[in-house]
């Protein structure tokens, strides 16, 4: 078994019908393709854990951008995926997301992947079994059993993408309704906003590490014979790496004309 949590995404799937509107649900198609990789999750086991009963079955919940605890408290929850509805095609798995449509946070996330300016979701999960194949000269691994962890709404889906990618995905344009791109904002600025609490609390911790605040634990540290002025520039540098991480993330945020709390 591998313990690493590894993602593949799923889309809206083409039909007409895949939004009903009625339902307030959304068909999603989870596509059989080999990722930059080179490896491959088989539509057979991506099926056989959807319907996983000690596992990803007796809770299907959806979330909001892989976040399983919301910093106002409220339940971290876009609405539930309908095991029942699931489909095996050929190369591809079908479900149907049900939303909450009638609470806060699902009535955002119902609002703009019914409009499709969100299309993507995530599925995250474990490796029980591989195998490695031939395929037309390119050694592919064949992923055939996991344990399906969660699947959440995401803005992009698990391949790294630029700006104009991220853009692309949401649908954003010029002449979108004001409504709309507020709603995306917004969701993009809670997350913004989430990953910078948890790189501020980093940095402190990071602080006190290379700053010791003891003489027993500098000589542990640094020995009889260590330069304290190379440590102390050491430590300047460390800082400054950190305060370049935290202005291109603002960067970034001042690029998406996002708006959040805080610096």
């Amino acid at each position: 078994m591998e313990n690493e949590l590894l993602h593949i995404k799923a889309f809206i799937a083409e039909s007409e019908k895949a939004i009903d509107e009625e339902n307030k649900s959304i068909l999603f198609s989870i596509p059989e393709v080999v990722d930059r990789d080179n490896e491959i999750v088989t539509a057979q086991a991506i099926y056989d854990a959807i319907h996983d009963k000690k596992n990803f079955a007796p809770n299907p919940a959806c979330l909001p951008c892989h976040d399983h605890k919301l910093s106002s408290g409220k339940p971290p929850c876009v609405g539930h995926w309908d095991i029942e509805s699931a489909t095996l095609l050929k190369n591809s798995v079908e479900m149907k997301l049900l939303f909450a449509w009638d609470t806060e946070l699902g009535g955002e996330y119902w609002k703009v992947y019914s409009k499709r300016h969100m299309r993507a979701v995530s599925i995250g999960f474990h490796t029980l079994e591989w195998k490695m194949e031939d395929r037309k000269g390119v050694q592919v691994k064949i992923i055939t059993k996991i344990i399906l962890y969660e699947i959440s709404c995401v803005a992009v889906g698990c391949n790294p993408g630029a700006l104009s990618k991220l853009k692309s995905m949401f649908g954003w344009n010029e002449k979108q309704n004001d409504e709309a791109q507020e709603v995306i904002k917004q969701i993009v600025a809670k997350e913004i906003e989430k990953q910078l609490s948890d790189l501020r609390a980093e940095v402190e911790d990071m602080k006190l590490m290379v700053m010791p605040d003891s003489d027993e634990f500098a000589e542990k540290m640094l020995g009889d014979n260590s330069d304290p002025f190379a440590s102390q520039a050491k430590e300047k540098d460390s800082e400054q790496a950190l305060v370049k991480i935290l202005n291109s993330i603002n960067q970034c945020k001042q690029v998406l004309g996002v708006k959040t709390n805080g610096n």
